[in-house]
């Protein structure tokens, strides 16, 4: 008999497609550009010693892909009348000097869009899809005492109180300040040789539009703004970064209280347990873990959970997205800009000119190598946490009893070890406060 961990609720949840028309339309758009630009990071070659960014890793990540199957219809030749109509819409288009770039569209779309229900199978009506895939830790093992099996599997692509707090990590890393570094001189200062030349009717270089696109949502008030960032930390996580725009909204103050504690409660259990094992094989004993330390850890998750409404709230989901958007297009674009600011070349990974660039553009010193890496210790922070706090919310608690050795709790505890202590490592390697960020 097989156990299911995990509840997933997934229809229930807010997705890509479930914001507005009007934004959703802009947001494609840019996210088709940052997805071609990138094709090659997110897939590199076969034989290549490159490795696909964290942030584009749906198993560590509420990832963007770069790639989604066709819909199965499609996939096995049965495709529905919608779909069938809007293939011989785009081949009708084309016209008798053999222009078929909407027929090409409409493929390409088929290939990296999910189409929504009502929607024309063209580019503004397609959308990105996100998803989170999880994978065992590899540490705790599937079967009960009973000899059934524990399934953890679990796949998403609805938010989570987990993608708010990846979010606010790559906020520290200082993504947002490297962006509106790169938008100041674009379109005011002219410090570096941003390149905006059109060669054969289109933008010379890749990143110009990039540039523009990210420009134009700033100028419509439709871009991740600071002000909704900062409320969207303070309503859902409860910390804030400091700023000077008098921004007052109710703060969830019990959040990282509770985060905090259960990481706590959980950190005793596996020095513990750690100890129990080591006293096993000196006397050769039976290891039981700790009752109370469990109880402990499922109370608190029940109480964390109490937490997670907000998110809810308010326009706290809308700004998630936007926000995680645009760190996809600031990262794509200062990769393809780095050049032109002085990061040096051979800095072809996001842990070397994220950290570069934030020297250059922020802090306005020469790349200077430090202790820790600028983007590791927060990409760590975000990716542990997320993974952390979505099976925390998405967990079956009832079934979370504490058995002691070889419980269905037990075997979640081992399962997440590394998350729970890579989060506290990387945490306690940031010694930037939050309140330099603004």
């Amino acid at each position: 008999m097989e156990t299911k961990i995990f509840k997933v609720e997934d229809k229930a949840r807010f997705k890509w497609q479930n914001l507005p028309f009007s934004l959703r339309i802009y947001y494609n758009y840019l996210l088709r550009q940052v997805v071609e630009l990138d094709k090659d990071v997110i897939l590199p070659l076969p034989g290549s010693n490159d490795l696909t960014p964290s942030y584009y890793n749906r198993n560590l990540c509420l990832a963007l892909l770069a790639e989604v199957p066709p819909p199965a219809s499609v996939a096995k030749g049965k495709a529905t009348d919608a779909e069938k109509n809007a293939e011989a819409a785009a081949k009708a288009s084309a016209d008798p000097g053999g222009n078929t770039d909407l027929y090409a569209a409409f493929k390409l779309n088929m290939l990296v869009c999910t189409p929504d229900k009502d929607d024309r199978l063209i580019d503004h009506f397609c959308r990105p899809k996100f998803e989170y895939n999880r994978i065992m830790g590899g540490l705790g093992a599937t079967q009960t005492p009973t000899g059934g099996k524990l399934n953890f599997n679990l796949t998403t692509s609805g938010l989570t109180v987990g993608a708010v707090l990846w979010l606010y990590f790559y906020e520290r890393m200082g993504i947002f300040k490297i962006l509106n570094a790169l938008m100041n001189d674009h379109n005011y200062h002219g410090k570096y040789p941003i390149s905006a030349k059109i060669a054969n009717e289109d933008f010379q270089n890749g990143y110009a539009r990039i540039m523009e696109n990210l420009s134009l949502l700033y100028r419509m008030g439709l871009s991740s703004n600071l002000r909704d960032r900062i409320c969207l930390y303070e309503r859902v996580l409860g910390v804030t970064i400091e700023n000077n725009l008098d921004v007052r909204c109710e703060r969830n103050n019990g959040f990282m209280r509770t985060y905090n504690r259960l990481l706590d409660h959980m950190l005793e259990y596996y020095k513990a347990k750690q100890l129990a094992q080591a006293i096993q094989t000196a006397n050769n004993n039976s290891i039981r873990s700790s009752v109370a330390t469990q109880t402990a850890i499922r109370d608190t998750m029940q109480v964390l959970r109490q937490h997670f409404e907000p998110l809810e709230y308010g326009r706290n989901l809308v700004t998630t997205f936007t926000g995680i958007a645009t760190v996809y297009a600031t990262i794509c674009l200062l990769r393809l800009v780095k050049d032109e600011i002085g990061v040096p070349r051979q800095y072809d990974s996001p842990e070397e000119f994220i950290p570069a660039a934030y020297d250059i553009l922020v802090l306005n010193r020469p790349v200077t190598p430090s202790e820790t890496n600028r983007y590791t210790i927060h990409d760590n922070c975000a990716t542990y946490g997320y993974r952390l706090l979505t099976d925390i919310e998405f967990a079956d608690l009832s079934q979370f009893s504490t058995h002691g050795q070889s419980g269905v709790l037990d075997k979640w505890l081992d399962d997440v070890e590394g998350l729970v202590e890579g989060y506290r490592n990387a945490f306690s390697a940031i010694s930037e406060p939050a309140s330099a960020m603004v």
